[in-house]
């Protein structure tokens, strides 16, 4: 369901898509009551960089407090676009804070049956969060992950839920082979669980059969994301122009670890590296505009961006950057992508994505603008095999 299934990373109570800086706290977790050596450190520093918590005043986080459904499904509506619905909110969330996404969250169908509720005193439950998460995710059928000793506790609508959610690392168990699942679940357990949702492994769909726009041009979307923000960017630029989306990713997986994840990057950018990719677009020519997403690193783009442009072999196409950041804009990182574009390519100037989808739109659109439209033509006739194989 939704664009969570390559991404969060919205921003809920602080600037929105916020890059990977190395602003991020070494040594110290920035909260008086988040130790370093603590079992959620990085995960707080993960949720709190990239936009996902803040701390409740006082220089503390809170970690051990109970979190509740409004923030869990807040979280998920900004990551989806914060989409209107059509439906009013559950009555006990009706004229607060979160109600759009209470509303959202009622007509997609990630609260039906649910324990936990949106009273001013209610806690989200262990069960709970993992339910939404897997709706989110799109209801996958898990395997068979084992029983919890605790199993005949969680509740009917939960079951699958949490096998899922056992079987991908999201929420593991507690203390004694227990699921614990109406114990509630607090700050710091949102944190890690986020952290584990956002960076686990998927599998990429297959890129359908490219088809021409109305001009007769032919579009590409392609993405670098790591924790999804960028690919939230992505889909909505896939779904104004009607083009193909190919996901930008490593042969070997960056680290999870927040802090490993910053070292790497700079390690890469200060030996110009180029990370050889999991697998790399075929039949590149035939695209005739590339829209190429990606966040910023160490205030340019990831290394994994070079080597998708210099596996292309572009000659004659149109390059459109788009970033996503809310500190260094895409001007950085042009340089780079216009030396591994390549001469022949036409790099027109990028663009840093916010939270402003409408002003996305309008670049995309002139984008377009600039490329002329041209004779209608098929794709080649082994494109299908190609691309999937």
């Amino acid at each position: 369901m939704g664009s969570l299934k390559r991404r969060l990373l919205s921003a809920l109570l602080c600037a929105l898509l916020l890059p990977i800086q190395v602003t991020a706290y070494a040594a110290e977790t920035g909260f008086s009551d988040v130790f370093p050596g603590s079992w959620y450190a990085e995960a707080v520093q993960f949720a709190v960089e990239n936009g996902l918590m803040n701390g409740t005043g006082g220089g503390e986080f809170s970690p051990n407090t109970p979190t509740s459904l409004a923030m869990l499904v807040t979280i998920l509506h900004r990551d989806a676009g914060s989409p209107e619905a059509e439906t009013a909110p559950p009555e006990e969330a009706a004229g607060r804070w979160f109600a759009g996404a209470a509303a959202w969250a009622a007509e997609s169908g990630l609260l039906r049956g649910l324990a936990s509720s949106f009273a001013p005193d209610g806690f989200l439950t262990r069960e709970d969060m993992a339910t939404v998460l897997w709706r989110y995710e799109g209801s996958p059928e898990p395997e068979d992950a084992g029983d919890y000793i605790d199993e005949l506790d969680i509740a009917h609508y939960a079951a699958r839920a949490v096998d899922w959610s056992r079987e991908h690392g999201v929420a593991g168990g507690v203390a004694d082979g227990r699921f614990d699942p109406k114990g509630t679940a607090t700050r710091a357990q949102l944190a890690a669980i986020l952290q584990r949702f956002l960076t686990m492994e998927r599998e990429d769909p297959p890129m359908p059969d490219p088809q021409p726009d109305d001009q007769g041009r032919y579009i590409l979307v392609a993405c670098f994301s790591q924790t999804g923000t960028t690919w939230t960017a992505a889909e909505r630029v896939q779904e104004r122009t009607g083009g193909a989306l190919f996901a930008i990713r490593t042969e070997e997986p960056y680290p999870d670890s927040y802090t490993q994840l910053v070292d790497a990057a700079l390690d890469e950018k200060n030996g110009d590296v180029r990370p050889a990719l999991a697998k790399e677009l075929e039949n590149p020519e035939i695209y005739d505009v590339i829209f190429l997403g990606y966040p910023i690193w160490w205030m340019t783009a990831p290394m994994a961006v070079g080597s998708f442009l210099e596996s292309c072999g572009l000659s004659g196409q149109t390059v459109a950057p788009f970033c996503t950041s809310a500190v260094d804009g895409v001007e950085g990182s042009m340089d780079f992508i216009r030396r591994c574009a390549g001469e022949d390519a036409v790099v027109l100037d990028g663009f840093t994505a916010g939270e402003d989808w409408a002003a996305l739109d309008r670049w995309v659109d002139g984008v377009l603008e600039q490329v002329p439209g041209k004779t209608e033509q098929p794709a080649p006739a082994n494109y299908s095999k190609l691309q999937n194989s």
